[in-house]
């Protein structure tokens, strides 16, 4: 019975720890997928971010585009250019742009790509702010390579100057009444444009409900590479990306340490339900055992008995067979003593 408690005992933590081990085994596995299906949903988070600010950066870009174009189409404008009408263009053009934020500068080139008007939203009308550069009309060049002639919409980019990035929209000045029969190489060219910095990019953070967006200047990187009309890199936009997946998880930790605590717990209890089994049934083997050898008592006594019954019997029919023997010798010896017919 010992041997049987022990196999039982044995089995049964062998059981316990089978049933333990297989538990774990798919929680692990659970826990694997939880976690590669958490760092899909993060970088699927994180790249619809990044697209959600590159649309950001595209509409501020059409908007300063489109303002550009209608600018650029206005008859007036185009009248009053050539007429060197400032206080028309301060109160018609500039003021309005920039006092609704629109842009933070106005300039516009002549035929020969000399700034002849300027204003900015720092310093109001000024005859030179700096957009006379050799660099700043290469990259105006660059931007409307492709648009020298005829009805173009205004082309956006950024361009890089020696103060930092800006975004700019440009393109030739027509008279909409008129527009194709004017050569646009002879065409002034008007543009608008920003600055780029934390202040105006912020703003695609509060949109899009990013956390910490920050413009880096120059080269830095960022999830949002910002290139001017050259390719190059000339700034960038960081943020700390969302991570819905990873929140999730760790919503599910405690559930999962909860599942794993369940799971031993269960596994201690088939552990001591089998312990306790072995007990039970070697206390009803003990029981078998004390029972058997009653039986085995009782066979023997009866045995005994049943043997002093058989010399009994042999005894009586012994004594009944010499009483016999007696009797036919006391017969036998009278007739011996008394022949007949003496």
């Amino acid at each position: 019975m010992k041997i049987l408690k022990a196999f039982l005992g044995h089995h049964g933590n062998r059981m316990a720890f089978a049933v333990v081990a297989a538990s774990l085994a798919g929680l692990v596995a659970l826990f694997g997928g939880l976690y590669f299906m958490a760092l899909r949903q993060d970088a699927q988070s994180r790249q619809n971010q990044i697209m959600m600010v590159e649309g950001g950066l595209k509409q501020m870009g059409d908007g300063l585009a489109g303002l550009t174009q209608d600018y650029a189409w206005w008859d007036d404008l185009y009248t009053n250019i050539p007429g060197g009408s400032d206080a028309w263009f301060s109160t018609n053009v500039s003021t309005a742009v920039t006092s609704g934020e629109t842009a933070d500068f106005v300039v516009i080139f002549d035929k020969d790509k000399k700034p002849f008007r300027a204003w900015h939203a720092s310093g109001g009308e000024e005859s030179d702010v700096g957009f006379a550069s050799a660099e700043f009309v290469r990259q105006i060049e660059v931007l409307l390579q492709d648009n020298p002639k005829g009805q173009f919409p205004a082309k956006r980019g950024v361009i890089n100057l020696a103060d930092g990035a800006y975004m700019i929209a440009a393109t030739h000045v027509y008279p909409i009444t008129t527009s194709l029969l004017v050569d646009a190489e002879k065409q002034p060219i008007f543009i608008l444009g920003y600055k780029l910095g934390q202040e105006r990019l912020g703003s695609i953070g509060e949109t899009y409900l990013l956390e910490g967006l920050t413009y880096l200047p120059g080269g830095a990187d960022g999830l949002v590479k910002l290139t001017d009309v050259s390719g190059t890199v000339v700034g960038g936009l960081n943020w700390t990306p969302s991570r819905p997946g990873t929140a999730i998880l760790k919503q599910s930790l405690p559930i999962l340490f909860g599942a794993a605590a369940l799971i031993f717990l269960f596994g201690g209890l088939i552990a001591w339900r089998s312990h306790r089994l072995a007990s039970e049934l070697l206390q009803r083997g003990d029981n078998l055992q004390s029972i058997n050898d009653q039986i085995i008592h009782l066979n023997t006594e009866l045995a005994d008995k049943v043997k002093r019954l058989k010399e009994a019997q042999d005894e009586i029919v012994r004594k009944g067979r010499m009483e016999q023997l007696g009797q036919l010798t006391a017969t036998v010896a009278h007739e011996l003593r008394n022949p007949l017919g003496a």
